[in-house]
């Protein structure tokens, strides 16, 4: 599909995925919740030019991205660099919600989750690749994309 890199196009390419797969559950949560999320994210984003505005004069000085061959030690030395105070990286929950105020607005989930052992995206993933927890910093994309094909 052209533009499958957009929001629209990848929701439109789940439903593609989950219909040819006859997977009419997962489907119908998608058509439901998957807009719901979009609408939430994007209002809250808004809501963040209004309410913190001053994140748009934080300046990114001297980045570091780090690129390599798989398995040549790029998630060691990513979360090696991410437990340092120095740097700074994004969590799988600033993917989920991007948001300054929407994550201010539900900080309690991701601690919920984790207490009642729900942080894992996944489980049956743990054996064959590395879990994602949503509260760790993450540089492993490529298992989500395995996974789902993209």
């Amino acid at each position: 599909m052209r533009n499958s890199n957009t929001t629209l196009g990848v929701f439109i390419v789940c439903l593609k995925v989950l219909w040819k797969h006859k997977r009419y559950l997962y489907l119908f949560t998608l058509l439901l919740f998957f807009p719901l999320y979009i609408l939430i994210n994007r209002l809250f984003l808004f809501l963040d030019y209004l309410v913190v505005p001053e994140f748009e004069d934080t300046k990114i000085q001297n980045p570091i991205f780090i690129i390599g061959f798989n398995r040549s030690g790029t998630t060691f030395f990513h979360k090696f660099l991410s437990q340092s105070r120095q740097f700074t990286s994004s969590t799988a929950w600033d993917m989920i919600a991007p948001s300054i105020l929407l994550r201010k607005l539900i900080a309690f989930f991701p601690a919920l989750l984790s207490e009642i052992r729900l942080d894992r995206i996944e489980k049956k993933m743990e054996r064959k690749i590395n879990p994602i927890w949503i509260d760790l910093k993450s540089a492993e994309k490529y298992p989500i994309r395995r996974r789902f094909g993209f």
